[in-house]
């Protein structure tokens, strides 16, 4: 098997499970979150609906982050942030911050969570570009079917998980697992050496292509397409 093929997989198989802290998996424990945490459907719903905007309009940060530093490296905090953000929500039901500061936490812990699932989400899509040159159509219809097939079990499994335990020991085996068993995989995902950029002007006429199309009008029409695609996607499953 070509070693493009071993990166590809890992990595989606990383962005898949990171659905935990995707909408329809948190569904689940909505009730349980707001008899621990003090808190009502709407405030918590809006403190993801937040969250998720806040991580939306993250990513040409976490884009333009992740062209800076190696992708094992990026991937090493990025689920190093993943694990800390479910961690210490598991621990909020012990930490009594309060109504308001329960919101908090929840807001911040979740940002980081979706910052996260968005920052294994471009570098699944870069493994493709640089590995696939020839093969990048087959290559992203298999990591679609992956993704969706996987997506498409999270609200079950969670389901099932929320009969038999809590949402804290959920949670907190979630970031257990992320620092046990995915931090370790990091290492084994690399952009190949082709992709490497060594040239400096070739730099500079990047970096002045980036300042030249963020002040074209459609940079700001993809901002808000994203705002409104994430504030239609965020929450609904909340109140079914």
């Amino acid at each position: 098997m070509n070693y493009g093929w071993i990166v590809l997989i890992l990595i989606t198989l990383i962005e898949a499970c990171s659905g935990f802290g995707r909408t329809s998996s948190l569904s689940p424990y909505v009730k349980d979150l707001c008899i621990d945490l003090d808190l009502t459907r709407s405030q918590l719903s809006g403190a993801y609906t937040l969250a998720n905007l806040f991580a939306g309009f993250l990513l040409p940060f976490i884009g333009k982050f992740y062209d800076k530093c190696t992708t094992p490296n990026f991937l090493r905090m990025h689920i190093t942030i993943f694990g800390g953000a479910f961690f210490t929500l598991s621990m909020l039901p012990f930490l009594h911050f309060g109504s308001f500061g329960n919101f908090l936490a929840f807001l911040l812990c979740f940002a980081c969570v979706r910052s996260s699932v968005h920052a294994y989400g471009v570098v699944g899509h870069s493994m493709i570009a640089t590995w696939f040159a020839k093969k990048r159509g087959f290559a992203t219809g298999i990591t679609c079917l992956v993704l969706s097939t996987i997506a498409s079990a999270m609200p079950w499994i969670n389901l099932q998980l929320h009969q038999f335990f809590r949402w804290q020991h959920v949670w907190l085996t979630v970031a257990i697992c992320w620092f046990c068993f995915v931090f370790p995989l990091c290492g084994f995902i690399k952009k190949p050496k082709h992709a490497v950029t060594t040239s400096k002007k070739g730099t500079h006429f990047e970096l002045n292509s980036i300042k030249q199309f963020l002040r074209q009008p459609i940079f700001w029409l993809i901002l808000v397409a994203l705002f409104f695609r994430a504030a239609q996607n965020t929450g609904i499953a909340f109140h079914l």
